[in-house]
């Protein structure tokens, strides 16, 4: 007996097994004595006089001279299994998805949840959303695990699927964990479609950073998505994050997504570009002939360019006649021309 309870109970450090000895021999002479030792070792009672137990009633104590080896820590993880599967298999059990009471021999029970299900429904299940791609409902079935949306393990998918359903599962699972990056693009090579990283910031300027190069050795600018045109050839579809960057807050979310998409060196170039125009466009007038800006602070609204010497409205930027300029200001004319020759604050200056 001394020998079998060695064998059965390795994880009990040396000293309790020599004190759970004597306390088997004191039960010696009672009537009945080996179902009392049967019942005293599987309902747990010994752990308690070993002073095992813990307070609580709800944990196990032990002290082992080494404890991450396989003397105690396999001895252990595998008879939880054992235990687990044999509880399993010895009864009956509900399984969530067709609502019927199944043997456990149809039934599988999920390594992270310890929920059970039957392996036909699982199969049928997640075999159905592999194909969907919605890899996001390969997981329990359990009401409480879809709403934590507890995925399933390696161990528990390769006992329900098929090789080629795990092989285009986990390539989803990557795809899914890929497309979280905003910085990743994908190759538009129709054949291809392989996933882009951003390159390192160039130090030759932001037009650069446009610039993504595959596998495959297409080379595309990450805006239009068409072969890569160069530095200095305007992009044919002009981004239009600008919009979308300015309209979030400073230090949002929403701009760090976006910066992390394009790189945060040639977003703040697009956005400086685009204040920029729009701050000529609002406070300066194009010449006509050469398209030279001008900004006009004080005086008439007659302008001449100081490059090509054309003569032009700062209001409305239309050509003006030098030998006959007067006329396109005329207020008293029927009717009144638009464009006055002085504006008002321009008036209120020259008459202070």
């Amino acid at each position: 007996m001394i020998k079998q309870i060695k064998s059965e109970y390795s994880w009990l450090p040396l000293e309790c097994i020599s004190q759970l000895t004597r306390m088997l021999l004191d039960m010696w002479d009672s009537d009945g004595v080996l179902m009392l030792w049967v019942d005293y070792i599987e309902n747990g009672e010994m752990l308690s006089e070993l002073g095992l137990m813990s307070s609580d009633g709800k944990s196990i104590r032990l002290q082992h001279p080494a404890p991450t080896v396989n003397v105690l820590v396999s001895s252990l993880i595998s008879y939880d299994a054992s235990s687990r599967l044999k509880r399993l298999l010895s009864s009956n059990h509900d399984c969530p998805i067709c609502l019927s009471r199944l043997p456990g021999t149809l039934c599988i029970q999920l390594s992270l949840c310890n929920h059970i299900a039957c392996q036909q429904c699982l199969k049928n299940f997640w075999g159905k959303c592999i194909a969907e791609g919605n890899v996001t409902k390969v997981g329990c079935p359990n009401i409480e695990c879809m709403k934590e949306a507890r995925g399933a393990s390696m161990k528990d998918a390769k006992a329900i699927l098929s090789p080629e359903q795990i092989m285009r599962w986990k390539r989803l699972l990557q795809k899914q964990e890929m497309e979280k990056d905003p910085s990743i693009t994908y190759c538009p090579n129709g054949p291809c479609q392989r996933p882009v990283n951003p390159p390192p910031a160039s130090p030759d300027g932001p037009e650069w950073d446009l610039l993504r190069t595959c596998e495959c050795g297409f080379s595309f600018c990450v805006f239009c998505r068409r072969v890569w045109h160069g530095p200095h050839t305007p992009c044919p579809e002009p981004p239009t994050f600008v919009e979308e960057y300015l309209s979030y807050p400073e230090d949002s979310e929403g701009r760090r997504t976006i910066e992390k998409k394009y790189g945060k060196k040639i977003v703040t170039s697009f956005v400086e570009n685009r204040i920029n125009m729009e701050w000529k466009e609002r406070e300066t007038m194009g010449c006509p002939a050469c398209k030279v800006r001008v900004q006009k602070n004080r005086g008439c609204n007659h302008m001449t360019c100081t490059r090509c010497k054309h003569h032009f409205c700062y209001t409305c930027g239309a050509s003006l006649d030098p030998l006959d300029l007067y006329p396109h200001f005329d207020q008293k004319s029927k009717p009144p021309r638009p464009c006055k020759l002085f504006d008002p604050d321009a008036e209120a200056v020259e008459t202070t």
